[in-house]
């Protein structure tokens, strides 16, 4: 079955380039060495263009053509000169492979909405650890370029460089909430958590403190810096802006706690002058509370990226979520989210598997283990007939899943491969496991999707047994909508589906499956 978004957001740091950073507000009175403004780096990348560009059309020499051909990829400009010094790279026998990779992205580009290449992260590698080697100080670059080794799914080197920039600037905003959001990206919440709350500036930054907050939490054991949080935004001496991430750490801490009242107050406060971070919380947040009140103008907002896509999803725009993603995944490209949530609706609602691989391909690049998306492939592939695939790409999935939530998910994968295979059997019996997982654990929504799904594989075989499902998810719905649950969507977008199709009747005496286990599987869940 499709994993869809993780049930329990985190407000983590953003990681984005320097400039990106600058220009979203987040390096205002950085307590280190100040970075660049925006409008600066933008006119330094163009003189350092010029320069290469100049330095090339004097020497042609092979190394300055290399040079100005990085520089061409990074800044998305190709001159007649450009062209040139990438047919000289091609030209010359003893050129490295990884140029001449470079040089063949400029001669033969792709298509303009071709997914953006790896390419071009290694093309700003490159560039980059020239200008390390020349100023070895500058932290901010240094930083940017474990990020850059981020994209690439190059975790020992981006943790190498991560080392280095915290090295030459212990005391800069900008590289400790890298640094935080690298250790929790791989795995290492514990180590976020220490760098973060023991240093002597985050007691006074609002926004290190959020990260400690966010650390804490993604470390399990949020509620250690609640109190020395709760002063902080209790003071004057901090913009709304500049605390809104924190207070939406705090209302996400309040609201796992169950306490309802501060949570709303926080989350209230968070959006008087919201990052576009601490409103995709509270976006999020707006699904476990209702009561949470987002203003029009908020979701009006153009860098609104993941709130945008949270919203249109929850009300079944999918398409128009699928666009928001897209502007999402180009803000933090490395972060699995975007892509578990593209694949979500391309091959749950919208039942379109060959549109889900290329964002699952991507995602995977940077998040190689990542479980949601292995599952996620797994699914695709499987609806694609590619069993043999989807098999590697579920035992993948097993290995690396922790969470409690993989095992029920798991187990309706592999009873849709089990569909696939031409083997009902087995694969109704997983699916019935994952239904018995849900009764355990009291988890009706899932159900739901479990059952919606189940529902399409049994229509493909026999459209008696889909049917007499989506008469058991109809009962269940309307005794949840009774107790004041909301439907999601995705149940009628997937039912729907299947009332739609072609009926089918079996006439193998080998089916032939115990439909009273399912009715007794929903008076479970509905007992609890």
């Amino acid at each position: 079955m499709i994993f869809a978004q993780d049930p329990k957001r985190l407000l983590v740091p953003r990681w984005r380039s320097v400039s990106d950073t600058i220009r979203a507000g987040e390096l205002d009175a950085l307590p280190g060495k100040p970075a660049l403004g925006a409008v600066e780096l933008a006119e330094q990348g163009k003189r350092e263009f010029s320069q290469k560009q100049a330095r090339w059309a004097e020497t042609l020499k092979v190394e300055d053509a290399e040079e100005l051909v990085a520089a061409a990829i990074v800044s998305g400009v190709t001159t007649n000169e450009v062209c040139r010094a990438a047919a000289a790279i091609l030209k010359d026998p003893a050129a490295q492979s990884g140029s001449r990779r470079l040089a063949q992205g400029i001669l033969e580009p792709l298509p303009q909405d071709a997914p953006r290449p790896a390419l071009v992260t290694r093309a700003e590698i490159q560039q980059l650890k020239r200008l390390v080697v020349k100023s070895p100080h500058d932290a901010l670059r240094v930083a940017e370029l474990s990020r850059l080794y981020t994209l690439l799914g190059q975790r020992k080197p981006a943790i190498v460089a991560m080392r280095r920039a915290l090295a030459l600037a212990d005391t800069n905003r900008y590289v400790l909430r890298s640094a935080v959001r690298l250790l929790i990206h791989v795995g290492r919440e514990d180590e976020a958590a220490a760098l973060i709350a023991d240093h002597g500036l985050t007691e006074r930054d609002p926004w290190l403190m959020a990260a400690a907050v966010g650390a804490a939490q993604a470390a399990g054991h949020g509620g250690r810096l609640m109190r020395a949080a709760s002063r902080m935004v209790m003071s004057d001496n901090h913009s709304a802006f500049s605390l809104s991430e924190l207070r939406a750490s705090l209302a996400t801490e309040h609201l796992n706690a169950g306490e309802i009242k501060l949570a709303r107050r926080q989350f209230r406060l968070s959006l008087k002058a919201p990052t576009e971070n601490a409103l995709a919380q509270a976006k999020w947040a707006q699904g476990v509370d209702k009561a949470i009140e987002i203003s029009s103008d908020l979701m009006g907002r153009p860098e609104a990226h993941e709130a945008h896509a949270l919203d249109t999803a929850r009300i079944g725009h999918w398409e128009r979520s699928l666009v928001a993603t897209g502007e999402w995944k180009a803000d933090e490209r490395f972060s699995g989210k975007p892509f578990v949530h593209a694949s979500w609706i391309s091959t749950g609602p919208l039942n379109s598997p060959a549109d889900a691989l290329p964002w699952l391909q991507e995602g995977l690049v940077a998040n190689p283990d990542d479980p949601s998306l292995l599952n996620n492939l797994a699914v695709a592939k499987a609806m694609l007939g590619d069993l043999d695939r989807a098999d590697d790409a579920l035992t993948r999935a097993r290995k690396n899943a922790e969470d409690d939530a993989f095992p029920l998910i798991l187990a309706a994968t592999e009873g849709l491969i089990a569909f696939r295979r031409g083997d009902p059997i087995s694969g109704a019996a997983l699916y019935q496991q994952a239904l018995s997982t849900c009764v355990e654990k009291r988890l009706p929504h899932q159900w739901l999707r479990v059952a919606a799904y189940l529902a399409r594989e049994l229509a493909a075989i026999d459209f008696r047994y889909a049917k007499a499902t989506l008469d058991q998810i109809e009962i269940v719905e309307t005794e949840m909508r009774k107790r004041g649950h909301t439907i999601s969507q995705e149940i009628s977008a997937v039912t729907n589906s299947v009332r739609d199709s072609t009926e089918k009747e079996v006439t193998d005496n080998e089916w032939n499956w115990d439909l009273s286990i399912l009715s007794k599987l929903r008076d479970s869940l509905l007992l609890n």
